[in-house]
């Protein structure tokens, strides 16, 4: 951890997630998994992976938003949350045009573009256990630290957060001069934080689920940790469906 220092001048605590992702169309999600599983069998496991997402996320924060690309899809997705029961529990809002560090910038320019909201906090859907603590425990941080940050196994991050004390341009700057979708992006990222005086958190390292050998791991968990019968949790119910969910989608 990072050494932290109190934020003042902000009284409010609205917060705010979002979940940056792409419609669920074969060919343009998962492209490495497809090499191996089929373009079909990815988009579906993409799929399963975002409405997952916003069941298990469905009660956290103040506010929700599905940060999609392209818009187009957009009623798509809405079918989709209707189906799983959550059309009240997410907006849809379009990504902006631009490189991963743009959009991810535009994204907390809006969310926060209001005092009333005291800090955001943006994930990918690559891991899909992401859960409402981890979303809370990034919050909190928030309260006394400038940014948060989720390491990801494969030198990335799946979760960014900033507090709303914090001016546009610094954050803006937090994405500049990375080398996205490389090993290098978080170390990157450590690096602009600590150039521009930033303080921050971080959480627990998690795998993005990209290729075979990471979703073979995946299943493993998933199994490892959900149960059957009338001593099943909420979560260990939702776990074991997913799981049942990807052994399906692997055998057509």
């Amino acid at each position: 951890m990072n050494s932290v220092h109190p934020v003042g001048g902000n009284t409010a605590h609205l917060t705010t997630l979002g979940l940056l992702t792409k419609y669920w169309e074969p060919g343009q999600v998962k492209t490495r998994l497809a090499r191996d599983i089929g373009m079909l069998a990815a988009s579906k496991l993409h799929q399963n992976f975002v409405l997952y997402l916003c069941q298990s996320l469905a009660t956290v924060s103040d506010r929700r938003e599905i940060c999609l690309a392209p818009f187009t899809r957009a009623q798509c997705v809405r079918s989709a949350l209707e189906t799983e029961r959550l059309a009240g529990a997410w907006e849809i809002a379009p990504q902006d045009n631009g490189d991963l560090g743009r959009r991810m910038a535009r994204w907390f320019e809006k969310s926060l573009a209001t005092p009333l909201v005291s800090n955001a906090v943006l994930i990918g859907s690559d891991c899909p256990l992401i859960s409402p603590q981890m979303i809370n425990q990034a919050s909190r941080s928030l309260e006394r630290s400038d940014a948060v940050v989720g390491p990801a196994k494969d030198g990335g991050y799946y979760l960014i957060g900033f507090n709303n004390s914090l001016p546009s341009n610094v954050r803006q700057s937090v994405f500049e001069n990375i080398s996205w979708s490389t090993e290098n992006v978080l170390d990157q990222t450590r690096l602009r934080l600590r150039e521009l005086g930033l303080t921050w958190n971080e959480l627990e390292t998690m795998e993005d689920i990209d290729t075979i050998s990471e979703l073979d791991r995946f299943c493993s968990e998933l199994a490892a940790s959900s149960t059957t019968g009338e001593s099943q949790t909420s979560d260990q119910a939702r776990r074991q469906k997913l799981l049942s969910e990807i052994q399906s989608i692997l055998l057509t």
